[in-house]
């Protein structure tokens, strides 16, 4: 999985997460996620469950936590 740069955001292991990745217009997945630390850690959950797929989405991670939300495109290479 590759992605662009994203922002320094802080993450700490007790927060909680919500992320949703969409596609054309298509949310593929929509889960919570708790004790990820750091942001290679929740790409790599994603990608995780993602395995089937390849190519350009977007994931929105908002922390539930500190009330901070993201958007990028990212690419999932199979």
């Amino acid at each position: 999985m590759t992605t662009n740069s994203l922002p320094t955001t802080s993450l700490s292991s007790s927060d909680t997460l919500h992320a949703t990745v969409i596609r054309a217009g298509r949310t593929l997945v929509s889960v919570p996620i708790s004790g990820m630390s750091t942001m290679a850690d929740v790409l790599r959950f994603i990608a995780s469950l993602l395995h089937d797929l390849s190519g350009m989405v977007t994931l929105r991670l908002r922390n539930v936590s500190q009330g901070w939300t993201q958007q990028r495109a990212i690419m999932i290479a199979a």
